[in-house]
């Protein structure tokens, strides 16, 4: 059940790296926003949002969207300043009618291998909070799967979480 707490209806993107997530976002907006590859390419959790009234596409530092009380991402701030390094809000212009204004969509980092990093926030724990922060406040959670790569336990469990 959704939380009533973001400003904004949310679309979560979730999988492994590599399974589309990125290629999905970018064709949802009309534009090749995100960065796409067959290795993995971001390593955070990237908020893109249109907005009817801005005139350039602008980018807002993790520090800066969890600060922002009118976005409502306050909540975000006990994962600690290892997810505010690896979160951003990008405002874009409206270019195409393919997604509408005003909803937030959420690429996040590849899932596979998150527990070999030996940053504090890719800890299997840390990031099944910070997916599960993110499922509960969204409208539609979107889980891809490349069927040449199946996933393994950590997707596993983060699947049966979400």
């Amino acid at each position: 059940r959704r939380k009533e707490r973001c400003r904004y209806p949310m679309v979560l993107v979730v999988g492994n790296y590599s399974s589309g997530k990125s290629t999905f976002v970018n064709h949802l907006l009309g534009i090749n926003e995100q960065s796409v590859g067959a290795a993995p390419t971001d390593a955070g959790f990237t908020i893109l949002l249109k907005d009817a009234h801005a005139e350039v596409d602008s980018e807002m530092n993790g520090s800066a969207v969890i600060n922002d009380p009118e976005l409502g991402f306050d909540e975000l701030r006990r994962f600690g300043p290892s997810l505010e390094a690896r979160l951003r809000l990008k405002k874009l212009r409206p270019t195409t009618q393919r997604f509408p204004d005003g909803v937030a969509l959420v690429d996040t980092p590849g899932l596979t291998d998150l527990s070999s990093s030996n940053d504090e926030l890719f800890t299997s724990e840390n990031m099944h909070a910070v997916l599960l922060w993110f499922a509960v406040h969204s409208d539609l959670v979107l889980f891809l799967f490349d069927p040449h790569k199946p996933g393994g336990a950590e997707q596993q469990d983060i699947l049966l979480a979400l």
